[in-house]
């Protein structure tokens, strides 16, 4: 809502978008009883988490980024999608979007399907790296855990 309330204004500036946020908090915190099932998106002392999650996720899009680009300019390497299931842990819905969102957001993975009576994930590997990638998935399930103090 900050950065809408910048574009509202027609200016991107860090005094505007502070201006968003005064705005913005109080106004969402008013309505987030109307959200179905209640709203606990996260704990303010959960945020510690974050710049590790994040540090770990950028890590992985730089790394998946050469990765995938090598195998589109170089022949040689080859191109063996696969798909794999993940059976995840996590409960909060907005824990579980951010870590599909996080999949697909890293090229050469895919997440495909969600299945809402199992959590499990259908993810499509560009790699054939099946096991590398759960790896990195799993990584990433037990820090957004300790964000959003969800599942394990």
């Amino acid at each position: 809502m900050a950065v809408a309330w910048m574009f509202v204004n027609a200016t991107f500036d860090g005094s505007s978008f502070i201006q968003g946020l005064v705005v913005s908090l109080p106004v969402s915190y008013v309505f987030r009883r109307f959200h179905p099932g209640g709203c606990k998106l996260i704990d303010l002392g959960n945020m510690v988490y974050v710049p590790r999650y994040l540090a770990s996720f950028t890590k992985e899009l730089f790394a998946a980024n050469v990765d995938t680009t090598c195998r589109v300019l170089h022949p040689s390497k080859p191109i063996d999608p696969q798909m794999m299931r993940y059976h995840t842990s996590l409960e909060n819905p907005v824990a579980i979007t951010v870590l599909a969102n996080s999949i697909t957001l890293t090229p050469g993975t895919l997440v495909v399907d969600f299945f809402n009576d199992s959590y499990d994930f259908r993810i499509n590997v560009l790699s054939g790296d099946v096991e590398g990638t759960r790896e990195t998935v799993e990584n990433w399930e037990r820090q957004l855990s300790k964000i959003f103090g969800d599942g394990q």
